[in-house]
């Protein structure tokens, strides 16, 4: 296997949200930072050569997006997911998020009821709440620290609240479950049950470690579903807004572009984003494998850690993403008591799980893994000794 040497930045100072966002969302600057879903990494190699290569024309005017951006977004897909892309069914957004709240406007109507499983990628509420449409909701089933659909509640859900679209995670942010094909035949097969549309958000199908197998939700049901993917979350390329709506079923693709005709009228992204996406999916396999091999070492750190000091803690299993989801209500239960430990006293800057979903995960906290193995096992020993003390 491959691997491309990872280089740590230091990003305070670079007007980075992770690190100079702090002051703003925690009131406090000086915070370590685990929090927001990118990585303190330099992006590959080969994404640097072909912005360095384009920066070097000194002409930054009108661009035709080269054909050779989309197959390698096409190719990427076959080799890695076994996923037959159409070139037509692709359109593009600048984010996952933007994508998502396009969709929701051109293929539901005000009013209308759209689904999530909580705990969820908090994102998603504003998409459907910013545009006018019904948020509802059920949850996934902790056993323990191992998630799993909850069929009877979804079902439920489904019945009684008659939503017409299901927002996916998959891979699950925040609980970094990898759904299993059974899984995604039983959540597709209720959806055609009742008419619900799914929109699955597989931005971190490439974060997957070894036993554990994505599953685009396309494979399963090839019609009704819309898929967002990108390159930003697999190479670090977030600031570049580049993504993309694979759409299979051609008629919910006419409601999508007569939408954006009438709405939006964007139809690509710039360069910059192009040439860096485009030079990652045909380069970037030998610097994802080090970030994964790292992800995962950094989570069994903390996870070790945490074991061996704080051991009521529950760490759940990474099976996908960088993002690590820990279980702190053996100790603390209310919200202000964990911000003054976790964020006070840790002196951490995490998402906590009331972002995810409300009350009912306020004891909950995520963390990012994709960072300096040092700054992760300096986070794990103050967080267990902080909890010990307790």
């Amino acid at each position: 296997m491959e691997f491309e040497k990872l280089i740590h930045q230091e990003r305070r100072g670079t007007n980075c949200m992770k690190w100079d966002g702090m002051q703003r969302s925690f009131g406090d600057g000086e915070l370590e930072a685990f929090w927001v879903a990118d990585m303190d990494f330099h992006a590959p190699e080969c994404v640097r050569n072909a912005l360095r290569n384009w920066a070097d024309t000194a002409i930054y005017g009108y661009y035709l997006t080269p054909d050779s951006y989309l197959e390698s977004f096409i190719d990427w897909e076959k080799q890695e997911h076994a996923v037959e892309v159409q070139r037509e069914w692709i359109r593009f957004a600048p984010g996952i998020v933007t994508g998502l709240y396009w969709a929701v406007a051109a293929l539901t109507e005000p009013g209308d009821a759209v689904a999530v499983i909580k705990p969820v990628y908090y994102p998603f509420f504003g998409a459907v709440q910013d545009t006018g449409r019904r948020l509802v909701s059920c949850e996934l089933h902790n056993e323990g620290g191992v998630y799993t659909v909850d069929f009877e509640a979804l079902e439920r859900l489904f019945r009684e609240e008659q939503p017409k679209v299901l927002i996916m995670s998959s891979p699950h942010n925040p609980v970094g479950r990898v759904f299993r094909r059974e899984e995604l035949e039983q959540i597709c097969a209720l959806c055609e049950q009742y008419g619900i549309l799914i929109f699955s958000d597989e931005i971190h199908q490439d974060l997957v470690y070894e036993g554990y197998t994505h599953i685009p939700t396309m494979t399963v049901k090839p019609q009704g579903v819309v898929t967002f993917a990108s390159a930003s979350k697999t190479f670090n390329l977030a600031g570049l807004q580049n993504s993309f709506i694979v759409i299979p079923d051609a008629e919910l693709r006419e409601r999508f572009d007569s939408y954006m005709k009438a709405h939006v009228a964007v139809h690509g992204g710039c360069v910059a984003g192009d040439l860096a996406a485009e030079a990652a999916f045909r380069g970037g396999k030998p610097w994802l494998n080090s970030v994964r091999k790292l992800v995962r070492e950094n989570f069994t750190a903390i996870r070790d850690i945490l074991r061996q000091k704080a051991p009521k803690a529950i760490v759940t299993e990474l099976e996908g993403t960088y993002l690590m989801w820990i279980d702190l209500r053996a100790y603390l239960t209310e919200q202000e008591r964990i911000k003054e430990l976790v964020q006070d006293r840790c002196r951490l800057a995490v998402d906590f799980g009331d972002w995810f979903g409300g009350d009912a995960f306020v004891g909950f906290i995520r963390i990012n893994l994709a960072t300096d193995p040092e700054r992760c096992i300096r986070a794990a020993e103050r967080l267990g000794d902080a909890l010990a003390s307790l």
